[in-house]
């Protein structure tokens, strides 16, 4: 043996295999394995890990073993298993099993186009389903696995026999391993045992697996193979012969580790089953790693090594029973468990792969009993959490009802989850869910289950004291009832649905009724229970009610409740729904916000189909099977508004404070109506459903598409695929394209609005009250409706709309008698006082009142079937007692019923109650002080003539209707219904009119009434509610008032009889309710009389009911009295002789209220008109005073580029106003007290990114595509740079070229501040500094008006007005003199008045200053720290650079069409640049600069200076001026000459400057020329000067190319690779085209200054081929071409202007000048320098692929461009292309070891600080500048154009090009600042964790 393992492995590998081959050498191996395998031996030893592999691959590489063996992989299946965070893809279309998923390579390698599939980020692990035809359909197989697919041929025998031998020891000895494991560590927690030894060999077992079919078969048969277990553990194989004690030791190991897992308690019924047995001790490999899985808590690599054999049958059986048998024991790990989350993970990410499988479900059922294993492992769990349950009255000794503990942590972790998570994927089997309904044990062993969760989370009202804290329990509660009950009750109901399933639900029916009868014996529950106790959760009965609708509407099973049952059961959800609107009315407020919580939780989508629809349909079954008189009662009493449904004016409920009475009354109504109206449960279809569904979520608010698919309420646990969803969608909703608004920043999605006809016939009011959490939701809908009525056309006026209630649907046959609850004598009398009140009263609130006649309309619409006996009513009632109102419950003749007398009982003889409240003294005076202000305000209102309606506008109060008016016509009735139907109660109660009188007849006692002289105000009964009997209600006429007798005449003269109600009263009524109904139309419209039945009317006819009418409550109320007299004649007479009566005259006597509706109308407007004119007076007279005393506001103009205030060029101010934000002062900005505009300063880099190249790279998708940075302005002007600091001396390089590419851009929000009022802002917000200001370091703000950011103030200079900056002398000079005079200007030393010493420290020590500060964030990249320049010229550098910067800038954001009128919006909205350039003139001082300025202008023009000061320097090599960039000068000599710079020296400079870019841009044409076009031109141009004196172009480029002849450029230009433009035949044409488009960018540049400078309107220009003519006019380059011209493109050379005739002497010095550099031997620079093109094209964001899954695929599995390491969070950047990592603090990768902020290396080198990145994980685009991050939106939506942030639910993204450019625009303007607004920092405590 030690020869063999010295020898080499692979020699003796192949050696033992020849031997094994030939049935020899069994022992030799064996024992060579002994020794490498040794227990004794640490598996970390790599040397015997590798002996192993070289034995199993038998004498040939490992790698190629391998490669081999997957050739013949014959598996039918994929298998691959992946772990948590794992990119998977489920195709619902292709689908069978809702666990369904397979990987991304069998996902594209299938055919999914067009399928409703997404991709997923697996939270658990899984393994791919492809090619398993029990979970998926086979057409979604990819072209690889499937049981079709053709597989390789038989594994040949020579080619695995060295692994038949050696798999086994490997298994074996990581079995010993475990056990010598658990002896080590049995003591330590499980969370403390750690497997880091054994990893090397897993991993190798690992490795096998992934072989393939072939090697995973070696593998099974060794795990399952009984025998070879038996003999490896008790020694007969012949291994380990010397180590066998170790062995047998280790064997008692075994039977310990049994005693660590928890045994659950076994029911009768599992007894003999082998699941239950103990000890379980294994009988194969794969039972004892098993054993050892659940023993270590389920190790992830444990765990995938497991599944990754479960594509061989025999192994998946074997393996699932030993799961099984284990699986009590696992259920009880999960209550033990310190990390309870992550073992659920882990078991359910095996059991899914087992269960999933039907035949394997139930072969599992049949021989282990697998249903009452589950159920039985949730009994156990459960059971350690159970408590008292005090829901009942409680009884003498112990509580026998016990429910689950929501505070316990089994219930608080979820450890139940994965039981039921089980337990609901099996019973989606139909063969399972067969044995689970015909086997009444497992039925009553769930209904026990059930009921442990039975009134659990018991809610207490808090009467006296708000909670100490609040409980969380109630998430619990509910997420526990969610899943552990209604999953599989959903599941379950999926399963029964047709008549041939009908005896499962009678079965499970049958046993929710039983288990409940017991339950409610235990807990002592009968009719009733205490009210201030309330639990949602009541699971067992909303199972029965499931089970019953799909008993009765689906399958025709006769059921019939029986009463004393169902009158118990009904209490439970009706106290929720009370309870619900308690907590709404904020009497439950002391429980704290949990309590609201629990109730929006109760009717949010995800439960309300589990709870609310159940519990309401459970009502239903009581309101037609109980006495409706009986249900009524019961829903005001549960409701605690019975005592408020009273004639009393002055009652007293005990149970509610006056301020929530209407409230509950109102929710009292709405679920009746409800009840009667709701058919979800009542045999509506699926597709009915879904559509009211879509309709009332569409109506609160137009919905993306993904939200309005959430939103539909869910059925838990079901396989939600609504095949109907799309086609009803495109027919209720419009869709709306996503929408960016580019001027904001905001962003929108796609979103569907319903249909406009949807409102007209779809719309329900009740179903959308039923789903909406709040009342503001409901007020949102009923806000749309109105405003589509009025766009429509349908209804005019400002009156509010009541809720269109629908028609009642005619029931199915079993609830028939639903529409009894109408027909009630309780609910008629209880309609009955509601209308009493709205007429004598104003207690009643709208929503009771449409309520009410909406109940009255259902009762018209189905009149009674079961019509009882008529009863004498007597002829006094009692208050209260409702049967005794009407004979009989039907409605047409209890509307023609009048009640005659009403007994009120006394006050003193108040309901008892255990929890009566009492008023304290502060309640009544509060109310008193209430009753005083209110008496005071009525008092004021009518004295104005207007009604109490405070909300209401003065032309909206109608009057009564006069006394000839009394019989309108039908239009005339029409238009009134129409434009005041919709007044509110209180506003009509204030229009005086004439009431009948109320009698009071004293019983035993003596009469106590007052009769009052009123007019017209009725007492409030709730704000005579508090008083009791010992304080006598006081009218609020009689309170003490202001109110005079002058006034008293104009108002009404009839009497108001106002009761004083005392003990023992008769109320006399005497009205019916159709009196009522007539009253309440004339109360509402406000006149008497308003309502005439259609005999009276003037037309006669049925009334045209076509289309959609509406209205408010005058409409509804007269369209219910039309339908009463055309369905009753009796009733129509009654009201034509109420009618009749009314119409009796009143001896011609009219008052003051008689006014006409336009009388009235009037007066107010002119009451309106005569306030709005006196306001507008005293606003004149103050601004008049203002003005005479100097301190009225000045008006700052507005401008297109600087909103200073500025004067016109023509006539200038002499002082600038500018209001401060701060202290409010308008005043000009001085030396002393200087003024600035709030600005904020970055660095940038987006210039750099500007191109040669007009096409958008494209960001890389494959392997081999890369971006090109050829053409970069960036890199350009480096190597343009370079070449002139090596060839030039550095101090002529500052007016020859530009940083223009890095430099510092300045915006402003164009607010301003003084420069100390800013300093003590910043001083006031370092006290309260937030997370992302900076004020210490940084000095960052936010603007006190706007809020912007901003982080410094830029001085705004004083308007200085002297000799030499006045307007130059005469009105056309010659352009020599005005050459002169700038030479004046540039040569004057710049003195500044002593005033302006202040404003210069300012500049000096806050804008020099920032402005360096933020230039560091381009030190990598600046080139003035490579020039090596001292500070003083690198300060004018960067001067100089950033007014470059911020011009090129405005450009860019322009699109580099300056003279688009459009496009020049956006950029001046913020510019900033004419205040910029006057503050960087005004500190430019040095004396060198000022010479050097005029060295340049004297250069340009040949004009030479007076006097030059000394320049220290040599100027021997300067850089020659055709080299010179013109924009550089441009702004060298502005920003040295004093400001302000009149125009004339600037159209100067411009013109000076144009004749050298002219003279550039043809040296450029001639070096790109051929040699013969070189020579046509010459003799052309010599033919021009012969026959013109003009400057033309021909002559001078014919004299360039003469000079330039005569050097060697030609001839090194002709050798020159990569010219720009080259072409062999140049028309005059071309070179005139060509010289446009070399000068464009100047003139754009020039325009702009220009612009900025003087206030001048940019041109307009509609074509871009003419803006050169248009720029040069704008500038005074060139006159406007004549019409006769017959080529006015050719007139470049027109805009020249040299001094002198001619302008051959100064080209010859330009050109000679250069041809001295030309003559050095420097080929490559001077053609390089010369041909240098100044065009590029604006900076562009990288061109993203359209389809996102594009970008996804590629770069999740790219490495880290600076790290090299897998990025667990990859973005790329959006401007080069970069791939980097983004942690969670949003810091970058590791280098060295050390964390580098992502901001520090990439982003300064790309943007200076500010970048743009793509999240590969979650398709957002995160911004980044300097320290903070903000996640802006993603570019890529899906098909409904909608995101997907975080790619959670994995829907295919396109490229959305209208957000991408809006973030290039963004990017381009520098606007994340203003447009982003979710900053948080880098790394710090505000830094968001992904």
């Amino acid at each position: 043996m030690a020869t063999l393992m010295r020898g080499e492995k692979r020699k003796v590998a192949a050696q033992l295999k020849a031997e094994i081959t030939r049935n020899t050498g069994n022992q030799q191996l064996q024992e060579l394995l002994d020794v490498v395998l040794s227990p004794q031996t640490s598996l970390e030893k790599s040397d015997n890990l590798d002996w192993c592999r070289a034995l199993i691959a038998g004498g040939n590489s490992f790698d190629e073993f391998a490669k081999t063996v997957r050739a013949y992989d014959n598996a039918t299946t994929c298998g691959l298993v992946w772990t948590s965070n794992f990119v998977a893809y489920r195709c619902r279309t292709c689908g069978i099993s809702p666990c369904m998923s397979i990987c991304a390579d069998c996902f594209h390698g299938g055919n999914h186009e067009d399928h409703d599939f997404n991709m997923f980020r697996s939270q658990a692990g899984g393994a791919c389903d492809c090619g398993d035809p029990s979970v998926m359909r086979t057409a979604g197989f990819c072209n690889l696995h499937g049981p079709d697919k053709p597989k390789n041929h038989t594994v040949p025998s020579d080619l695995l026999p060295m692994a038949d031998v050696v798999v086994p020891r490997l298994v074996f000895r990581f079995v010993l391993y475990l056990r010598d494991l658990f002896s080590k560590c049995s003591d330590l927690p499980i969370m403390r045992f750690d497997l880091k030894e054994g990893e090397p060999l897993l991993s190798l077992l690992h490795e096998l697996c992934n072989m393939g079919g072939a090697m995973r078969t070696v593998m099974t048969r060794a795990l399952t193979d009984a025998v070879l277990y038996q003999n490896h553990t008790d020694g007969s194989a012949g291994c380990y012969s010397n180590v066998q004690p170790h062995i047998k030791q280790t064997q008692d190991i075994l039977q310990n580790a049994q005693r660590r897992l928890a045994f659950p308690d076994t029911p009768k019924i599992l007894r003999g089953n082998p699941a239950v047995a103990y000890p379980l001790l294994p009988s194969s490999f794969v039972e004892e790693l098993l054993f050892w899985a659940v023993i270590f808590e389920f190790p992830e690599k444990i765990v995938t090594l497991l599944l990754k054999m479960l594509p061989d049958n025999t192994y998946k059986e074997l393996f699932t029973k030993s799961f099984v048998k284990f699986y009590g024991r696992i259920a009880m790990s999960l209550a033990i468990s310190s990390h309870p989350d992550r073992l659920s993970s882990r078991v359910v990410h095996i059991s899914v792969q087992l269960f999933s499988n039907e035949d394997l479900a139930i072969q599992m059922t049949n021989d282990l009993q697998l249903i009452h294993i589950l159920i039985a492992s949730l009994q156990c769990l459960l059971k350690r959490t159970l408590m008292d349950n005090p829901i009942g009255v409680a009884r003498d000794g112990p509580r026998n009802c016990q429910v689950a503990n929501c505070e316990h942590p089994v219930m608080k972790n979820h450890c139940y989850w994965p039981v039921i998570s089980d337990l609901t994927n099996i019973l989606s089997h139909r063969s399972v869910v067969h044995k689970f309904f015909t086997d009444p044990a497992l039925l009553k062993m769930w209904t026990n289950v059930l009921s442990m969760f039975m009134c659990m989370n018991l809610n207490e009202r808090e009467l006296h004291n708000h909670v100490e804290f609040e409980p969380n329990a109630y998430s619990t509660a509910f997420s526990a009832e969610i899943e552990a009950c209604a999953a599989p009750m959903w599941q379950l109901y999926t399963h029964c649905k047709d008549e041939t399933t009908a005896h499962y639900t009678q079965a499970l029916l049958n046993a929710c009724v039983e288990t409940t009868m017991d339950w409610l014996q235990e807990a002592n529950i009968q009719e009733s229970f205490d009210p201030f106790r309330v639990s949602f959760h009541i699971p067992l009965l909303r199972y029965y009610a499931l089970l019953l609708s799909q008993a009765l509407t689906k399958q025709g099973v006769q059921v019939t409740p029986a009463e004393d049952f169902l009158k118990r059961l009904i209490v439970f959800p009706l106290q929720i729904q009370a309870m619900v609107s308690e907590v709404f009315c904020e009497m439950w407020v002391r429980n704290g916000l949990q309590i609201k919580r629990q109730a929006m939780t109760y009717m949010q989508c995800h439960f309300c189909a589990s709870m609310i629809d159940l519990d309401l349909f459970l009502l239903q079954v009581g309101a037609v099977y109980l006495d409706p008189d009986f249900l009524v009662t019961k829903v005001f009493s549960c409701f605690k508004v019975l005592e408020t449904l009273t004639f009393n004016q002055s009652h007293f409920n005990s149970q509610l404070y006056p301020g929530n009475e209407p409230a509950m009354l109102e929710g009292a109504f709405y679920l009746l109506a409800t009840l009667l109206s709701t058919r979800t449960h009542m045999g509506a279809s699926e597709e009915e459903l879904l559509r009211q569904e879509m309709v009332a979520l569409l109506c609160i608010q137009d919905r993306p598409h993904s939200q309005l698919a959430d939103q539909i309420p869910e059925k838990t646990g079901l396989f939600n695929s609504n095949e109907h969803f799309e086609s009803i969608l495109a027919e209720v909703a419009d869709y709306h394209d996503p929408m960016s608004e580019t001027g904001s920043g905001g962003l929108q999605q796609g979103r569907y609005s319903p249909k406009p006809h949807i409102w007209e016939t779809e719309f329900d009011p009740i179903h959308v009250m039923l789903r909406v959490m709040q009342k503001k939701d409901f007020q949102t809908a009923m806000d749309r409706y109105s405003s589509h009525m009025k766009q429509t056309g349908r209804h005019s006026g400002s009156s509010g709309l009541w809720p269109p209630f629908k028609p009642l649907k005619l029931p199915t046959t079993p609830f028939e008698n639903l529409h009894q609850l109408l027909h009630c004598k309780t609910l008629h009398g209880v309609i009955f006082i509601i209308l009493y009140k709205a007429v004598h009263g104003r207690s009643i609130t709208d929503p009771v009142l449409y309520l009410c006649i909406a109940l009255l309309d259902m009762m018209l619409q189905y009149p009674t079937v079961k019509k009882i006996s008529k009863t004498p009513t007597p002829d006094v009632i009692r208050d209260g007692d409702f049967s005794a109102m009407f004979p009989d419950n039907v409605i047409l003749n209890n509307l023609r019923h009048r009640i005659k007398t009403v007994e009120i009982p006394s006050l003193h003889e108040k309901p008892s109650s255990s929890h009566q409240r009492t008023m304290d003294s502060t309640d009544l005076l509060l109310q008193q002080l209430l009753n005083e202000e209110v008496s005071i305000y009525s008092q004021n209102l009518f004295g104005l003539g207007v009604g109490f309606g405070g909300h209401q506008n003065l032309d909206e109060a109608e009057p009564p209707m006069e006394e000839e008016e009394a019989y309108p016509s039908e239009e005339e009735q029409d238009s009134v219904d129409e434009e005041l139907d919709g007044m509110e109660q209180e506003e009509v109660d204030d229009i005086e009119e004439e009431t009948e009188g109320m009698e009071v007849a004293e019983v035993g006692g003596d009469m106590e009434a007052g009769t009052v002289q009123g007019d017209g105000y009725d007492v409030d009964s709730q704000s005579a509610s508090l008083q009791t009997a010992d304080e006598p209600t006081v009218p609020l006429q009689d309170l003490p008032a202001t109110t005079s007798t002058a006034t008293s005449s104009s108002k009404k003269s009839s009497r108001v009889q106002t009761v004083l109600w005392t003990p023992c009263k008769m109320l006399t009524i005497n009205e019916s309710m159709l009196d009522l109904l007539v009253k309440l139309h004339s109360k509402m419209v406000g006149k008497e009389g308003s309502y005439l039945p259609p005999s009276m009317r003037t037309e006669k006819g049925e009334r045209n009911d076509q289309g959609v009418q509406v209205g408010g409550g005058a409409y509804y109320v007269r369209r219910l009295l039309d339908k009463i007299c055309h369905l009753h004649p009796e009733s129509q007479q009654q009201i034509e002789a109420l009618c009749q009566l009314k119409d009796q005259p009143d001896n011609g006597q009219t008052t003051s209220s008689a006014l006409s509706s336009t009388d009235r109308r009037k007066k107010a407007r002119e009451a309106q008109q005569k306030l709005f004119a006196k306001l507008a007076a005293e606003q004149r007279t103050f601004l008049e005073k203002s003005l005479e005393t100097g301190e009225g506001l000045a008006e700052v103009p507005e401008t297109d580029g600087d909103d200073r205030g500025a004067a016109t060029p023509k006539e200038a101010e002499p002082r600038e106003m500018f209001e401060c934000v701060i202290c409010g002062q308008t005043a000009p900005s001085t030396g002393d007290n200087p003024i600035g505009m709030v600005a904020l300063m970055q660095a940038t880099g987006v210039l750099g990114h500007q191109s040669q190249v007009s096409e958008a790279q494209t960001l890389p998708t494959q392997s081999g595509e890369e971006i090109s940075h050829a053409g970069r302005c960036r890199n350009v002007n480096e190597r343009r740079k370079e070449d002139l600091t090596r060839n030039f001396n550095k101090d002529s390089l500052q007016a020859s070229v530009d940083t223009e590419w890095t430099g510092v851009h300045i915006q402003s929000c164009r607010h301003y501040i003084h420069l100390s009022c800013h300093q003590s802002y910043l001083n006031s917000l370092q006290e309260y500094q937030s997370h992302h200001l900076h004020v210490h370091s940084k000095g960052e703000y936010e603007c006190p008006l706007c809020r912007q950011l901003a982080n410094f103030v830029l001085p705004c200079m004083p308007s200085l007005r002297d000799s030499t900056s006045s307007k130059p002398h005469g009105v056309e000079r010659n352009y020599s003199c005005i050459i002169a005079e700038v030479m004046d200007r540039l040569q004057h030393r710049r003195e500044r008045p002593v005033s302006l010493r202040g404003i210069l420290t300012a500049t000096e020590n806050v804008f020099v200053p920032r402005l360096q500060m933020e230039n560091r964030f381009n030190t990598q990249g600046s080139d003035s720290m490579r020039l090596g320049l001292p500070p003083r010229e690198m300060r004018q550098i960067l001067l100089q650079s950033t007014a470059r910067v911020n011009l090129e800038l405005d450009l860019v954001v322009r699109g580099n069409l300056l003279t688009s009128q459009s496009s020049s919006q956006p950029a001046s909205k913020r510019s900033c640049l004419g205040t910029l350039l006057e503050v960087l003139s005004f500190i430019q001082s040095d004396e060198m600069y000022i010479a050097m300025a005029s060295k340049a202008w004297s250069s340009l023009t040949g004009v030479e200076p007076g006097t030059l000061p000394v320049v220290p320097r040599a100027q021997s090599n300067d850089v020659p001026i055709l080299l010179r960039d013109p924009i550089s000068l441009l702004l060298y000599l502005i920003t040295v000459m004093r400001h302000p710079v009149h125009k004339d020296y600037f159209t100067c400079i411009v013109r000076a400057l144009y004749a050298m870019l002219y003279t550039q841009a043809l040296s450029v044409i001639s070096c790109r020329m051929p040699q013969t076009e070189r020579k046509a031109w010459t003799e052309s141009g010599k033919s021009c000067q012969e026959h013109s004196n003009q400057i033309q172009m021909d002559s001078l480029l014919s004299e360039i190319i003469v000079m330039y002849s005569q050097s060697r450029l030609y001839q090194d230009v002709d050798t020159h690779q990569g010219l720009a433009i080259c072409q062999s035949v140049w028309t005059p044409q071309c070179v005139e085209t060509a010289i446009q488009q070399y000068c464009l960018p100047f003139l754009r540049i020039a325009a702009l200054m220009q612009h900025h400078l003087y206030r001048e309107e940019l041109p307009t220009c509609q074509r871009q081929d003419v803006e050169f003519e248009v720029l040069v006019n704008f500038l005074n380059l060139c006159t406007p071409p004549s019409v006769d011209e017959k080529q006015p493109n050719l007139y470049s050379a027109r805009c020249l202007h040299f001094v002198g005739d001619s302008p051959s002497n100064l080209l010859r010095v330009w050109c000679q000048e250069f041809l001295v550099f030309v003559n050095k031997n420097h080929p490559a620079a001077k053609v390089r320098l010369l041909l240098h093109n100044p065009i590029f094209y604006p900076p562009r964001l990288l061109q993203l692929p359209t389809r996102y899954d594009d970008v996804f695929q590629y770069y999740r599995q790219r490495r880290c461009d600076r790290c090299k390491n897998m990025p667990s969070r990859p973005v790329v950047c959006l401007v080069c292309g970069a791939l980097i990592c983004l942690n969670a603090a949003g810091l970058g990768c590791h280098l060295s070891g050390i964390r580098a902020p992502i901001d520090t290396e990439h982003s300064l080198e790309c943007g200076s600080g500010t970048v743009v990145y793509l999240d590969i994980n979650s398709s957002t685009v995160i911004i980044i500048r300097g320290k903070r991050l903000c996640y802006w939106a993603s570019v890529y939506l899906d098909r409904h154009g909608e995101e997907d942030r975080e790619l959670k639910r994995g829907k295919p993204l396109i490229l959305c090009q209208q957000r991408y450019k809006m973030l290039e625009h963004l990017w381009r303007s520098h606007g994340f600042n203003h447009s982003c607004k979710n900053w948080v920092l880098l790394g710090g405590h505000g830094g968001h964790h992904f």
